[in-house]
């Protein structure tokens, strides 16, 4: 009986060890990962700056590329009623990709591609990126944030960052609620309904493109 209570207890221990080793975090080196975190993204400003987008897009999470599937399926398959209960910002998205995308082009793409085709034809704004960087940064496991810092100080502004695919990479749907603070502080400061400063806004990126009456019906 003592052998058995031993052995029991003996295995009870054993399989604690084991599940503790399972759930322990693995360690992060920090300051490792902080000078990682750096790299990506002055290697992602890097390729933005020379219009290489192909090196800039490696530097992005999976979070990224499944936010332009969204948007993708969204721009096809949406009618306008879906797209008014969009948040502003993805409405914003949206409406500027059917827009800015011819729709040849659009029924054939996937989410990577029309994030590339937003990166190559400026529907993502990265004027500013190269005055960019990245100051204090903080880690929570596979999730991090950097300040941003502009003109080498630090701004009211994180970005963030993820471990994805055993690297650090940076997450551009981090900067989707600032974004859209900014969106719906202009519609207050202008004094007019969402859809009308959306509109002003896409039409200030293309002077010389009329929207069209049928952007708010589905494509598909």
């Amino acid at each position: 009986m003592k052998k058995f209570i031993s052995t029991t207890l003996f295995l009870f221990a054993t399989t604690i060890s084991v599940f503790a080793q399972e759930t322990e975090e693995p360690k992060i080196d920090v300051e490792k990962a902080k000078k990682e975190i750096v790299n990506v993204f002055t290697t992602y400003k890097n390729a933005i700056v020379k219009n290489d987008v192909k090196s800039a897009i490696l530097q992005l999470d999976k979070s990224s590329f499944s936010y332009y599937d969204e948007i993708l399926n969204t721009s096809l398959r949406a009618d306008e009623a879906q797209l008014n209960q969009l948040d502003i910002l993805d409405r914003l998205m949206v409406l500027t990709v059917k827009h800015r995308v011819p729709k040849d082009q659009l029924i054939k793409m996937n989410g990577k591609d029309l994030l590339i085709y937003a990166l190559e034809n400026d529907i993502i704004n990265n004027n500013r990126v190269e005055k960019m960087g990245i100051g204090d940064i903080e880690i929570n496991g596979d999730i991090a944030y950097g300040q941003f810092l502009q003109d080498n100080k630090n701004i009211a502004l994180y970005l963030g960052f993820s471990y994805d695919q055993s690297q650090w990479r940076l997450d551009v749907t981090s900067l989707a609620e600032p974004t859209g603070f900014a969106i719906r502080k202009l519609v207050e400061m202008q004094n007019k309904d969402e859809n009308e400063v959306i509109f002003m806004m896409i039409e200030a990126s293309t002077p010389n493109q009329k929207i069209s009456k049928d952007i708010w019906k589905p494509i598909l």
